[in-house]
């Protein structure tokens, strides 16, 4: 069966069809730990995960072309073999799995699964996605649902995939502008945000001496219908910083325009801007090292990371205010000093709260 992709999954597959390099920076790499409660044996794990994978559709999904429309083909069932064995090193990161990158157009599967061993009770679980199937925000869905199964409570079906699936896909297709979701996110992307964006942007606007920085940030478009929902579902807006502008000007426009942004979920931005121009940096805000247990199992986000930047300069702030910066550009010779700037920017205001 064949279903509709998101506007955000139509560019990942045309980008990478067109430079197949631009596959690893969409890889998404994550560690986490599970902590076993009850009696739970390796098994009774390896198909609590299959079971996830299995009834998350999309997960198992790969693009395809049918009279000229890009479109999702379903594949084979995930099985226990496809889960890799490994055993434990104090440098997970560096696993192999992690530094290969996904071809988006010939590959059978595009996410990988390790499992480790450490104790009796204790587990690393190793993941390696391709955004096209997978957000950051996928992997809360991912974590809850395992320990929901370890537990013999399976709380997401096929069914609830084919309802939540086409809903959010309707929404796109609709075009509409959902301002009733706007008070859900005002808390992710607030003024913390705004002042990290405009402290980076404004700093690197004098750096490579250029009129205007445009600013890539994904809105994560999850309502209460989709919660569930493993995919990629992002869309990513522009934020325009002005060189012309105080940093006090700065950050007053740029919180305006992220809040502005939200009122646009499921909007198809990228097709009318993308096209035209490239983002000079991007910022993403990202649920990470959080927990959920029940009473069979614990499972905590231990790491998440990509191979390279998807732009020039990535800025990724997690929930516990963590700031990472990768660079993927000749433009800014000393990193360090850049960095220090930036912040430099944001201590001068004394107002990162």
């Amino acid at each position: 069966m064949n279903y509709n992709i998101s506007p955000i999954q139509r560019d990942f597959y045309l980008e990478c069809m067109l430079n197949p390099l631009a596959n690893k920076k969409f890889n998404i790499n994550m560690i986490f730990t599970l902590k076993i409660k009850s009696e739970s044996s390796e098994q009774e794990i390896l198909e609590a995960i299959c079971s996830t994978v299995n009834n998350q559709p999309l997960l198992l999904s790969r693009p395809c072309i049918e009279n000229s429309k890009i479109l999702l083909n379903f594949t084979n069932n995930f099985s226990i073999k496809e889960i890799a064995i490994g055993k434990f090193t104090n440098f997970l990161e560096k696993d192999d799995m992690f530094n290969v990158p996904f071809d988006l157009v010939n590959d059978k599967r595009l996410f990988r699964i390790k499992l480790i061993k450490h104790s009796q009770d204790r587990y690393y679980l190793l993941m390696s996605a391709h955004h096209f199937i997978f957000d950051f925000y996928s992997a809360k869905a991912f974590s809850q649902q395992i320990i929901d199964t370890l537990q013999g409570n399976i709380t997401f079906t096929k069914k609830d995939f084919t309802k939540e699936y086409l809903l959010t896909i309707n929404k796109f297709l609709e075009k509409q502008n959902s301002l009733k979701y706007e008070n859900i996110f005002l808390k992710r992307l607030n003024y913390r945000s705004a002042l990290l964006i405009s402290a980076f942007g404004y700093t690197f606007s004098r750096y490579i001496n250029k009129e205007y920085i445009i600013v890539g940030v994904p809105v994560p478009n999850r309502i209460k219908s989709n919660r569930k929902l493993i995919s990629s579902l992002v869309t990513t807006y522009p934020v325009i910083i002005d060189s012309k502008w105080s940093i006090e000007e700065c950050i007053k426009c740029v919180y305006k325009q992220l809040i502005e942004n939200l009122k646009m979920q499921f909007y198809d931005f990228n097709q009318k801007f993308y096209q035209y121009s490239k983002f000079d940096m991007m910022f993403t805000y990202y649920p990470s090292k959080f927990a959920i247990s029940n009473s069979s199992a614990e499972i905590k986000m231990d790491n998440l990371f990509t191979i390279d930047s998807p732009s020039p300069i990535h800025l990724m702030l997690n929930y516990d205010n963590l700031l990472l910066a990768e660079f993927q550009t000749n433009l800014i010779i000393n990193k360090n000093d850049f960095l220090e700037e930036s912040l430099h920017v944001l201590l001068e205001r004394n107002t990162l709260q």
